[in-house]
Formats: structure tokens, C-alpha cells, sequence
């Protein structure tokens, strides 16, 4: 397994994090970058929220980046019902009524 950097925007500390991830673990099983994955894994298995969003950002996309190719494919609406009222306003009046 090797990892590709073909990014033009790579930085030296980019490139020195990639080339030691290629290396074996410590114990010569696997690659370090496999080791990391799967302590991700695990960690997100126990519940920690920074792993399981992490995973998540990484399989779908990062919310904005998933809104911005919905966006490129044509308008999008979302609608968020919070069920939280106005305040001062019965269920009944309208905007009309409360002028």
C-alpha cells in the first residue's frame, strides 16, 4: 500500500507525516496508516464523538462539502422544524394580525 500525494498544495510537514505513515508499525505487522485507522475505529466503537464524526466527515463528506455538490446538481431547500414557536405570538394570529 502506498499513499499518493499528488496534492500540488502539499506541505513539508504533509509530506514527512505521509512518508512515515508508510512505514511498518512498530511491531512489523501492517502500516502505520492502517494502525491509525483502525485506532480510529476502535475509539469510535467506544463512543468517542470526535472519532465516530471524524469517520463520518471522511466516508460522506463534511456537511458543506456534501450542501455544495447537492447545490452544484441543482437548488436545494432545507427546511428545520425546530416545533419552537415565536415568542408573544398564540398559534393562531398571523404575521398580518401581530403588525
Amino acid at each position: 500500500m502506498t499513499i499518493d500525494d499528488g496534492d500540488s498544495f502539499a506541505t513539508p510537514m504533509r509530506q514527512a507525516l505521509l512518508k512515515v505513515l508508510q512505514q511498518p508499525g512498530a511491531d512489523g505487522m501492517g502500516l502505520r496508516i492502517e494502525r491509525v485507522a483502525e485506532a480510529l475505529v476502535r475509539a469510535a466503537e467506544e463512543g468517542v464523538l470526535g472519532a465516530i464524526k471524524e469517520i463520518n466527515d471522511r466516508i460522506d463528506g463534511k456537511v458543506s462539502a456534501m450542501t455544495a455538490a447537492a447545490s452544484a446538481r441543482g437548488n436545494i431547500e432545507l427546511v428545520v422544524d425546530t416545533g419552537i414557536g415565536l415568542l408573544g405570538r398564540s398559534d393562531n394570529e398571523t404575521e398580518d394580525e401581530t403588525d
